[in-house]
C-alpha cells in the first residue's frame, strides 16, 4: 500500500465506525447502512420455503451473523431480505464436529447442513451423516453456473454430497511492509510480478530478514510456514489412480525435497520458527513474511491491512515444478442426513455463492466496497486475488487422505508432519515408519468405499 492508499484506508475506517453506528448513508443503493449486500441482477432459485429458520452445525463464532464487519452477516441479511430465512447456528468446536453430527443425526435431531473439513470427505457420505444435495439442488440454476465442474470432481457414487460454493487458492504470503523497505528489497508481491517469486527466493529473503544476536539467538524470523504447504510441489501424500483407487505416495521425491528444505530453514539456517501458531509470531512482528491461508488477513490483521503496514502476495512457486501449484481450500458445506429443511438449505448455499462467487456484478462491486472499508483493498488488490484465483495461472491441490481411516486424519497424519517438520527427525526414517501407517488407512478407505458402493 503506498502512502495515498494507507490514508484512504484510514479514511474508510472512520467511514466504518459511522455506517455500523447507523449515521452512513447507501452506497449507490447497493449496500444498506450497515454494508450488507442489498440488490443483486442474478435470478435466485424459486424454493418452497417451509421455515423462517435454517440450522447449521459449525464452529464459527455465533457473533458473525450480527456483527457487520463479519462476513456472514451478509450472507445472513441477504438470505433473510430474499427468501425470509435467518441462518441458526448450531455450535461446536472443529475437533469435534464429526461427533457432534454423528450425534445429532443418529438422536433424530439433525442440523440441516454441517460444515467442511477436509478430514470429512467422503467418511460423512459412507457413515450415513450427510445425503446427496441433488435432490433439491439444480445445478442448471444461474446462481450455481460454473461451480458444477468443482462439484463433479468429488462425486461419490456419482452423488455430490460435500457441496462446494467457491473452491480457491489458499496460499498467501503475508509480509510486513517495512521489513523489506529497510533492507531495499523488493516486496513479495513485487517479485511475483517480475516472475521470481520462488521458494529458493524465499529462502534466501528468509536469511536476510531474520535477525539474531551474537550467540545465535532469533529475536526475528524471516518467515514461517505450516507443513500442509507441501502440496506446492504438486504431490501430496496419496495418488488418485485412473480406476478411482489411491496409492501410497509418501516415497515421492518432490515430498522429501520439500520437508528437507523445512527441515534445513527450521534446524540449521533457523530462520523459520519451529513449533504451533506460527502465525501469532508474525501478528506480534517477530516474524517478516507468513506463507499461510487467505482468510488470515481478514480474520487477524484487519488494522495491520488498513495502516498499509501488512501486504499479501501469492504462496512462491515451487522450484523446477511444471505448474505453479497452490493450496485450495473450499467454502460450503454438507446436507445432513435427516435434514427437516432442505430447501431452506439451498437457499442458504444460494446466497453464500452469490456473495462470493464473483457472479454477479453488482454484488462484485459492491463487496470491492466493502473490502476497501475493511481492510483497504484497492483495484491492485482485488486484480491480484483474482489472479491468484485463475485456474489457467495456479493449479490448486487440496489433500485426499485427510479422511482415509479411522486414526489416519484425525492423529496420525498430523504425528507424521510434527516428526519432520517440529522434531527434526528424518524424512526417509518418518516415511518409513508410516509408510504401512498410511497403507492401512488406504485399505480401510477403499473397504468402506465398497461397502458403500453395495448398498
Amino acid at each position: 500500500m503506498n502512502i495515498l492508499k494507507k490514508l484512504f484506508a484510514i479514511t474508510m475506517a472512520i467511514v466504518l465506525v459511522l455506517t455500523v453506528a447507523g449515521c452512513g448513508s447507501n452506497k449507490k443503493g447497493n449496500t444498506d447502512s450497515d454494508g450488507f449486500v442489498k440488490e443483486s441482477t442474478i435470478k435466485l432459485p424459486d424454493l418452497k420455503i417451509d421455515s423462517d429458520k435454517v440450522y447449521y452445525l459449525t464452529w464459527d463464532d455465533p457473533s458473525n451473523l450480527t456483527t457487520p464487519s463479519a462476513y456472514m452477516y451478509t450472507i445472513n441479511e441477504k438470505l433473510k431480505q430474499e427468501y425470509g430465512v435467518s441462518i441458526e447456528y448450531i455450535r461446536t468446536i472443529n475437533t469435534e464436529i464429526d461427533i457432534k453430527a454423528a450425534q445429532l443425526v443418529l438422536s433424530g435431531n439433525s442440523p440441516d447442513m454441517i460444515a467442511i473439513r477436509e478430514r470429512d470427505y467422503p467418511n460423512f457420505a459412507l457413515k450415513g451423516i450427510a445425503q446427496p444435495w441433488e435432490p433439491y439442488m439444480d445445478f442448471s440454476e444461474p446462481v450455481f453456473e460454473g461451480i458444477k465442474e468443482v462439484n463433479d470432481k468429488f462425486r461419490i457414487n456419482g452423488e455430490v454430497y460435500r457441496y462446494f460454493n467457491t473452491f480457491v487458492n489458499n496460499g498467501m504470503t503475508w509480509y510486513w511492509v517495512n521489513d523489506f523497505k529497510e533492507l531495499g528489497l523488493k516486496t513479495p508481491r513485487e517479485l511475483y510480478y517480475d516472475g521470481e517469486w520462488t521458494w529458493s527466493k524465499l529462502e534466501e529473503y528468509a536469511k536476510l530478514l531474520t535477525v539474531k544476536d551474537t550467540t545465535g539467538t532469533v529475536s526475528k524470523y524471516g518467515v514461517a510456514y505450516e507443513y500442509d504447504m507441501h502440496v506446492v510441489t504438486g504431490e501430496t501424500y496419496v495418488k488418485l489412480n485412473s480406476d478411482g483407487s489411491y496409492s501410497n505416495n509418501l516415497s515421492s521425491p518432490k515430498l522429501a525435497d520439500w520437508f528437507n528444505y523445512s527441515t534445513r530453514l527450521g534446524f540449521e539456517e533457523k530462520v523459520r520458527p519451529v513449533g504451533t501458531h506460527t502465525w501469532d509470531l508474525f501478528k506480534e512482528g517477530k516474524v517478516s513474511m507468513l506463507v499461510y491461508t487467505q482468510n488470515y488477513g481478514g480474520n487477524h490483521m484487519q488494522s495491520e491491512l488498513l495502516a498499509g503496514d501488512v501486504d499479501f502476495a501469492p504462496s512462491p512457486k515451487w522450484d523446477n515444478a511444471d505448474k505453479y501449484y497452490a493450496p485450495a481450500t473450499g467454502f460450503g458445506a454438507w446436507l445432513a442426513q435427516g435434514a427437516k429443511n432442505p430447501n431452506e438449505a439451498v437457499a442458504f448455499m444460494a446466497i453464500w455463492r452469490l456473495c462470493s462467487g464473483k457472479i454477479d456484478p453488482v454484488v462484485i462491486e459492491a463487496q470491492k466496497k466493502r473490502d476497501e472499508i475493511l481492510v483497504g483493498w484497492d483495484e491492485e488488490d482485488h486484480a491480484i486475488y483474482d489472479e491468484m484465483n485463475d485456474p489457467s495461472k495456479f493449479e490448486f491441490i487440496i489433500s485426499m487422505d485427510d479422511g482415509m481411516g479411522t486414526t489416519w486424519g484425525t492423529a496420525d497424519r498430523s504425528v507424521f508432519q510434527k516428526d519432520v517438520f517440529w522434531y527434526n527427525k528424518s524424512w526417509a526414517s518418518t516415511v518409513q515408519k508410516y509408510t504401512p501407517v498410511l497403507n492401512s488407512a488406504i485399505n480401510e478407505h477403499e473397504k468402506s468405499m465398497s461397502d458403500f458402493l453395495k448398498k
